[in-house]
């Protein structure tokens, strides 16, 4: 069923941004561009979304394909964000009591691992580092910044590179207000292979409808791609229905971005925790004491003209004034991806 436009009114929206394969994690590297810039492989995501305290819990586990250099990445949340590293990822139990349609569970990657180089200062006064903190393989910085020259300062003097794609990506939510978080990593040189999986890191943040990382930096047309997939599982007490603007050859749409595997609508506490471990604490009080568990699948090869991914409850909802007036800076943030 498709949703109206009007939903549109009450939304707003999060990138956590995906690599394209050319300009993996935004073009946004640490360290020289090569023929091998590593691209993103899969990307599983668990989504916890309380609506009375209107918290997201977005954690992720990547796989990238020639991560043999070291890189970095960009994650922009609509507010301040707290970031962690998640001890017991619940990706394999969630593979294997939800899984994805696509085969995610036969896909075997190795494991990351690694040490960084230190960590760089803070820069300019329009850049403010909130936390430096070490998760694993990466260095997670959280940042706020009132000015994306400046930003982009911060990241070359921290042995990122930039591009001029990635600086238009970054001024889009700079302009709106948005944090970043920026993830540096190295790969360990002892792994053999050049496929490797990150660790699962917990990001965290106050919003009040949940939202899906998805807008890109532009690429050029001539960039290679490879496949890659996503699979998103998301658990709230209600059903929701992904929907974001994509510009394409017929002008501006909303369209739903990924396609939904299955829906569990009465997973308990006592089902979900061994599947989530800790993670259990996170899932919001429910009226009916369980879970919607709803499983989606993406598996665009370039996400080219697509804004960032809002879940709208699939049931109406009156939208009050105030919730209305917390949403005005997700709202500005959304659109396609050019």
């Amino acid at each position: 069923m498709k949703r109206p436009l009007s939903l549109l009114a009450a939304t707003m929206a999060l990138a956590i941004l995906a690599p394209t394969d050319a300009d993996a994690c935004g073009g946004v590297f640490r360290g020289p561009r090569t023929a091998t810039v590593p691209s993103l492989q899969v990307e599983q995501v668990l989504v916890i979304h309380d609506p009375v305290k209107e918290e997201e819990h977005f954690i992720r586990q990547l796989s990238f394909r020639n991560a043999t250099e070291p890189f970095g990445f960009i994650v922009p949340t609509p507010s301040r964000p707290t970031v962690a590293k998640v001890a017991t990822s619940p990706f394999g139990e969630l593979v294997k009591r939800y899984p994805p349609e696509g085969g995610l569970s036969d896909l075997r990657l190795g494991s990351g691992g690694g040490a960084l180089q230190g960590g760089g200062k803070g820069g300019p006064a329009p850049v403010t580092v909130l936390s430096m903190e070490r998760i694993g393989s990466f260095t997670a910085f959280v940042l706020a910044a009132t000015d994306a020259g400046a930003l982009g300062r911060w990241l070359t003097s921290n042995q990122f590179e930039t591009t001029p794609e990635s600086s238009a990506w970054l001024k889009h939510y700079v302009d709106v207000g948005f944090y970043f978080t920026a993830f540096r990593y190295e790969p360990d040189t002892k792994v053999a292979g050049t496929d490797v999986k990150s660790e699962t890191v917990r990001i965290s943040f106050a919003t009040p409808l949940p939202f899906y990382p998805y807008r890109e930096p532009e690429h050029r047309k001539d960039d290679p791609t490879f496949p890659r997939v996503l699979a998103v599982w998301f658990v709230s007490p209600e059903r929701a229905v992904p929907v974001a603007n994509v510009d394409d050859d017929t002008g501006g749409h909303v369209k739903r971005p990924w396609t939904e595997d299955a829906t569990h609508g009465n997973a308990t506490p006592t089902e979900l925790r061994p599947i989530l471990g800790p993670l259990a604490d996170l899932l919001p009080s429910s009226p009916t004491g369980s879970q919607v568990v709803q499983t989606f699948e993406d598996q665009k090869v370039s996400r080219q003209g697509w804004g960032d991914v809002v879940l709208v409850p699939e049931a109406a909802h009156p939208v009050e004034a105030e919730r209305r007036a917390r949403t005005s800076k997700l709202i500005a943030a959304l659109g396609a991806g050019k």
